[in-house]
């Protein structure tokens, strides 16, 4: 938690001194050990579990392809896909409550977005949520902004 807390208030500091000659050392650094920190603890692929290459990105390209994306239509309560585009609920939802307002949902629940869900739920792979966020915030941004405060 603490180290999320530095790095939004690092970034912050540098979206404000952007374009100074302290950003540009600052941001050399940053990529100097996050290098460093890749080679001493390679970054493992969220659904096969698998060592990713260097500078490889967060997922294997193959395994990024198992990912099925949502499409629309989907439920306007919890984001499954639903059938038809006049259809707003899904089976579910027209037939059961839920503690929230909305859902968005970024995958089908295939084998293999199931198993990096319970990866990152129950096998201590807390690195899977920078792949996830990243993937929701690519995904579904612009929807968030919108929705405001």
């Amino acid at each position: 938690m603490i180290n999320i807390d530095l790095t939004i208030l690092c970034d912050n500091w540098l979206l404000q001194h952007k374009g100074s000659k302290v950003f540009y050392m600052l941001r050399e650094i940053n990529t100097a050990v996050s290098q460093a920190a890749d080679a001493l603890f390679p970054r493992i692929c969220p659904v096969c579990g698998d060592i990713l290459p260097f500078n490889g990105g967060r997922i294997h390209r193959s395994c990024y392809l198992k990912l099925r994306p949502v499409k629309e239509p989907c439920c306007k309560k919890c984001g499954k896909p639903v059938i038809g585009s006049v259809q707003e609920y899904c089976f579910d939802c027209m037939h059961s409550r839920h503690p929230f307002d909305m859902g968005k949902s970024l995958w089908l629940y295939t084998k293999s977005a199931r198993n990096m869900i319970i990866n990152y739920k129950y096998g201590r792979r807390q690195e899977i949520s920078h792949f996830l966020s990243a993937e929701l915030l690519k995904r579904y941004g612009r929807w968030i902004l919108q929705l405001g405060p």
